[in-house]
């Protein structure tokens, strides 16, 4: 009863319709524009999440690469106390066995010091060689052997002139 718009099947079918040409590219200019704001806000968002995600993982490696570093530092240090702890142990037994060892040397040379050859020739005794042989006996001697006699201070040549034995 009045003036309505007749509609075709096409109108029917179509997801938009417009009245006239020109508020057809009314709704086409809006909706591109609109798709195109709507396609500059994700891109934003997506922009941003991406930052959020960059700044979050850089700190997380930031933080696990400290971790580990102190974790190591730490480790460092208490093998290097332990090395040293270890050396000094080392040092101070080291010590005790070369003292131990020079009081046996001190004993040791103190006794064959007193059964030195050197110091009984210092007391006024002597050896007597003959032909590279050491004499002990005046039975091996007879008169005109040519003898060396060794004595503290120096050595002697000398000729038996006469062999005299005790009883």
């Amino acid at each position: 009863v009045g003036h309505e718009t007749d509609y075709t099947l096409c109108d029917l079918c179509a997801s938009v319709r417009a009245g006239t040409p020109s508020i057809a590219a009314d709704i086409a200019a809006y909706s591109a524009y609109t798709k195109a704001l709507r396609i500059r806000s994700l891109a934003e968002a997506i922009a941003e999440s991406a930052e959020r995600k960059f700044t979050h993982q850089r700190t997380r490696v930031i933080s696990r690469g400290t971790a580990i570093i102190n974790y190591c530092e730490g480790k460092l240090a208490d093998l290097t106390r332990r090395v040293k702890y270890t050396a000094v142990g080392i040092a101070g037994a080291a010590e005790r066995i070369v003292a131990d060892r020079e009081a046996k040397l001190k004993f040791i040379s103190a006794m064959l010091d007193k059964i030195s050859p050197l110091k009984v020739l210092a007391r006024g005794y002597a050896k007597v060689m003959k032909d590279g042989a050491e004499i002990t006996s005046s039975k091996a001697l007879d008169k005109g052997d040519e003898i060396k006699i060794i004595m503290c201070d120096g050595k002697v040549r000398a000729t038996v002139d006469e062999v005299k034995h005790d009883a």
